[in-house]
């Protein structure tokens, strides 16, 4: 049995940007930043079509719970493959499901940094349809 699963639970990052695909579908990409020990990791995402337009809809310190998978993409300019170039391989991890767990309301205090720190709070899915997050999380 195979596995491609990424879970990311922690605080978005700057503004999402907004772009189409030639087909018209909208794509998001993102980051969220997470915290183990002192160490803060930040994680670029990619989403589409309605995950996308929630994705929009959020704010920097917003506290998210994403289920994702690995996606890996080959980058090569059309001038890069007529001369034998070796394509560029990137990793992303592509959103299959998008969960807010928290709205940031900054106060006075802490608007000028975002909170990465988790607060319990009730978890509030954006799907009405989507299950309520894994007890373990």
């Amino acid at each position: 049995m195979y596995l491609n699963k990424v879970l990311i639970k922690g605080r978005m990052g700057a503004i999402p940007e907004r772009r189409f695909l030639p087909s018209g579908e909208l794509v998001c990409n993102f980051s969220v930043a997470t915290k183990r020990g002192k160490h803060i990791q930040w994680h670029k995402l990619v989403c589409y079509k309605n995950d996308a337009e929630v994705v929009l809809k959020l704010t920097p310190g917003d506290f998210v719970f994403i289920e994702a998978f690995l996606h890996t993409r080959e980058l090569l300019s059309e001038e890069e493959r007529k001369k034998g170039t070796k394509p560029k391989k990137l990793l992303e991890i592509i959103v299959e499901s998008l969960h807010v767990v928290e709205k940031n309301h900054p106060t006075s205090q802490d608007s000028e940094e975002v909170n990465t720190e988790s607060r319990e709070q009730p978890e509030n899915s954006v799907k009405p349809s989507s299950p309520r997050l894994p007890r373990f999380i």
